[in-house]
C-alpha cells in the first residue's frame, strides 16, 4: 500500500499521507504539494502544535530520532480532487489554529473551507483523527464511526495524559482523563483507510484493520 522505501516525496501526485515508526507506536500526517512546488508535511504534532515540515526535512528528524523511516501514499482522491485538495491543504495553517490534542474528538471539526471548529473543554484530536476530521471537512469522511475500544487504548490514554502534563490547562486534563480508555482510532488504521479507493470510503474498522496490519508489516 505504501510507496517503496527511498521513493522521493517530490513523486507525489499532489496530495497523500505519510506514516512512521514512534517510541509510542506510529505518527501520520498528510503529504502534499503546494503552488511553489514544495513538498510539505502537514501533522499535529501535539497539544497546540499544528506543523507543516518541508518534507526531506521531517523525514531527516524522523530518521534521526527514531531510525524510522517515513513512507507515504497517494490519498484515494481522484487526480483532479487531489490537486485541489493539496490547495485547501496549504490554507490549514491560516490563523494559526490551536488545535487541542485528546483522546476523543467529540465535537472538533473542520469546516469545508478549512476552519477549525473547536469541540468542548478536553475535547481534541490525534495525529490519526485530524486527517479523518480534514477529510470529513472537506465532504469525504474517510472513517465511520464505529471504532470499537480496545484493552491498549487504556494504557495509550494514560500515556497521552502524562505527556500533557505542563503542556495543556489543568481544565483540559482534566476532562482528557475522563476520556481514557476511549475507542482510539490508531494512525496506521487511518492511513490504510485514506489511501484506499474513494469509493470504498468511508472504511469500517473490520476493513481499516485488516489494512492496518498490511501497513504495519511494510514498516517493520
Amino acid at each position: 500500500m505504501l510507496e517503496p522505501k527511498g521513493r522521493p516525496f517530490a513523486d507525489v501526485q499532489d496530495a497523500g499521507v505519510v506514516i512512521h515508526g514512534t517510541d509510542m507506536g506510529r505518527h501520520a500526517g498528510f503529504l502534499y504539494r503546494r503552488d511553489d512546488g514544495s513538498v510539505r508535511v502537514l501533522h499535529l504534532a501535539f497539544h497546540h502544535s499544528l506543523r507543516d515540515d518541508q518534507a526531506d526535512q521531517w523525514d531527516a528528524t524522523i530518521r534521526a530520532r527514531f531510525g524510522a523511516d517515513l513512507r507515504w501514499a497517494d490519498l484515494g482522491l481522484p487526480d483532479d480532487s487531489r490537486v485541489v485538495f493539496a490547495a485547501h491543504l496549504s490554507q490549514l495553517l491560516l490563523g494559526n489554529p490551536q488545535i487541542p490534542y485528546g483522546l476523543d474528538a467529540g465535537g472538533t471539526a473542520f469546516t469545508p473551507d478549512g476552519r477549525f471548529v473547536r469541540g468542548p473543554v478536553g475535547k481534541g484530536l490525534t495525529c490519526a483523527t485530524f486527517i479523518a476530521a480534514v477529510l470529513a471537512g472537506y465532504g469525504h469522511p474517510v472513517v465511520m464511526d464505529n471504532w470499537q475500544p480496545r484493552p491498549e487504548d487504556q494504557a495509550w490514554g494514560e500515556q497521552i495524559l502524562a505527556m500533557l502534563e505542563g503542556r495543556a490547562s489543568q481544565e483540559h486534563i482534566d476532562a482528557v482523563r475522563a476520556d481514557i480508555g476511549a475507542s482510539r482510532y490508531r494512525p496506521e488504521e487511518v492511513v490504510g483507510a485514506a489511501v484506499s479507493p474513494l469509493p470504498e470510503w468511508p472504511l469500517s474498522f473490520p476493513d481499516a484493520i485488516a489494512l492496518a496490519e498490511q501497513i504495519v508489516q511494510e514498516l517493520a
